[in-house]
């Protein structure tokens, strides 16, 4: 889980940092991931200062890829790739090296081809089926 030191998203570079959540809310996270019918999901939470949590959300299409660029010692990327790789909704990641880190993508080629492509196809001019 990460840790914001303040709750707006509107800040250029929060504080950020990884923590390690409770095994009871670690437990009713993955519960409700499954009650939901859910693969992935991000969920939002709050800790207060009288160290109540505070759930706000899940998001089945959550974003997650902004903060290894924030915290480079989370392998996010590297983590969903196995993730998706192993097909499997109980994936639990094992502790080791990264092999794919978002800052290593964004410099590759494939990035490159990517944008390349998705510029040349967004600027194009709609086509329609019918005619008038």
């Amino acid at each position: 889980m990460l840790s914001y030191s303040r709750l707006s998203r509107r800040i250029e570079h929060p504080d950020i940092s990884p923590i390690n959540l409770p095994e009871w809310v670690k437990s009713q996270c993955l519960q409700l991931i499954e009650y939901f019918g859910l693969v992935y999901g991000c969920i939002d939470l709050a800790l207060d200062k009288a160290g109540v949590y505070w759930f706000f959300e899940v998001n089945p299409n959550g974003q997650f890829l902004g903060y290894e660029e924030i915290c480079p010692s989370l392998p996010l990327l590297d983590t969903f790739c196995e993730f998706l790789v192993f097909g499997n909704p109980h994936y639990l990641r094992k502790q080791k090296r990264p092999r794919v880190r978002f800052k290593d993508f964004l410099k590759s080629d494939g990035t490159q081809t990517s944008l390349a492509w998705q510029q040349k196809h967004t600027q194009a001019p709609a086509k329609h089926i019918y005619q008038d």
